[in-house]
């Protein structure tokens, strides 16, 4: 079984998982120190890709979207599918964000300082970002 081959010892005391919603791909990432690295499992063929030097953006809830596209940042966000990196261009740094079911729009959290949080939502193929504002 896949939970075999991660790494040793008690790994949802500092872990935690997130499973895509077509079910074929899980996303192990730590939520607190010691830290390491985040790790994508593919279900069907039951591999491990270790993604290392990336961070997920916020809480990591809805961070792993169908196909095992991952939405993750390395000093900007992007989108991880396969090996490929798209970078993203979001309009203000993302405090949380959550990559829809097709993977086709991310919705962004933003609060500069000083000023009330606002959400965004970002069209992954125009590379649009639109603010959701009340």
């Amino acid at each position: 079984m896949w939970v075999q081959q991660l790494p040793p010892g008690n790994m949802l005391y500092h872990g935690s998982l997130r499973v895509s919603r077509d079910g074929r791909s899980v996303l192990w990432f730590y939520k607190s120190p010691p830290g390491g690295d985040l790790t994508l499992v593919d279900l069907a063929t039951h591999t491990l890709t270790v993604l290392t030097g990336y961070t997920l953006i916020g809480d990591g809830i809805q961070a792993l979207g169908q196909s095992g596209t991952v939405l993750l940042q390395q000093v900007t966000p992007l989108l991880w599918r396969n090996g490929q990196v798209q970078l993203l261009q979001f309009s203000d740094a993302a405090l949380t964000a959550r990559l829809s079911n097709d993977n086709t729009t991310i919705v962004y959290e933003s609060a500069q300082p000083g000023t009330p949080y606002r959400l965004f939502a970002y069209d992954v193929a125009s590379g649009r970002c639109s603010p959701r504002d009340p």
